[in-house]
């Protein structure tokens, strides 16, 4: 997984990578284009192995330009996966 700002997730090798909206705007040939609201998750793990990533969504605080460098979503989508340790597989 490359290093990016965007709202996904994958496995590599056997590992989690949720990669997660850590930017606070738009890139526009006018400058940024800011959120309305900061993006934050919240991660909450189970006995059973479960992990669940509950995230924040927003909206750009002005329509969006159509000269925007990079669109990345302005959210941190909500995940769950199941986490068990290689000796109990």
């Amino acid at each position: 997984m490359d290093h990016d700002h965007d709202d996904r997730y994958g496995t590599r090798n056997g590992v989690h990578y949720f990669l997660l909206n850590s930017a606070t705007y738009a890139y526009t040939n006018k400058g940024a284009d800011f959120y309305r609201d900061s993006l934050y998750a919240f991660v909450t793990l189970s006995p059973d192995g479960g992990l669940r990533l509950a995230g924040k969504s927003s909206a750009h605080r002005d329509k969006t330009s159509d000269t925007v460098k990079v669109r990345v979503p302005p959210r941190i989508s909500d995940q769950s996966v199941r986490v068990v340790p290689k000796s109990e597989e």
